[in-house]
């Protein structure tokens, strides 16, 4: 399978390069759930960074760069939103918006 980046990359960053800084609490909470839920969460949080906006469109062509398929997507999408640690605001025929929340749960991780 052939993997493009063109859409992960920012115009700020230097090519090629992971630069984003993720609450470690977050990310323990994520690996924490089943599924793609910390490849799914790694994706929001790169996005976010990409775009600028805690509040992205997430989608399927997205998620493939970040070896989740369609399916896993909204499994994982599902698990975080229940976690509290994302919201999803779903419209039939479009990409879901999600929006990355601080959850409470930070305390307790670490």
């Amino acid at each position: 399978m052939k993997v493009g980046c063109s859409d992960l990359h920012s115009p700020h960053m230097a090519d090629g390069q992971f630069a984003v800084s993720i609450p470690i609490s977050w990310l323990i909470a994520a690996a924490a759930l089943p599924g793609k839920s910390l490849h799914v969460g790694i994706a929001l949080w790169h996005l976010s960074e990409v775009r600028q906006s805690k509040s992205i469109a997430f989608s399927n062509k997205a998620a493939r760069q970040f070896s989740v398929d369609r399916n896993s997507k909204y499994r994982a999408l599902a698990w975080l939103e229940e976690a509290g640690m994302v919201s999803v605001r779903r419209v039939i025929g479009q990409s879901p918006s999600v929006t990355l929340l601080k959850a409470e749960y930070e305390d307790e991780c670490l």
